[in-house]
């Protein structure tokens, strides 16, 4: 598996585990922290920093 295999498989991961255990009807809001909280736990990615810094960048601009 690549390098960017390995990092879509992790992200996805992360992402499949936030929808399983969070209700739908919640804020986005809380889903995006809870993501940020799985990449940041993540064993396999540790860039939970980076990410966290390019959501609230991507975010504060819409």
């Amino acid at each position: 598996m690549c390098i960017d295999e390995s990092l879509a498989y992790s992200v996805i991961g992360c992402a499949l585990r936030v929808h399983s255990n969070l209700d739908p009807s919640l804020l986005e809001s809380v889903h995006q922290k809870a993501l940020l909280i799985e990449l940041n736990n993540a064993e396999s990615l540790r860039i939970g920093r980076e990410i966290h810094r390019i959501v609230n960048s991507y975010y504060s601009k819409h």
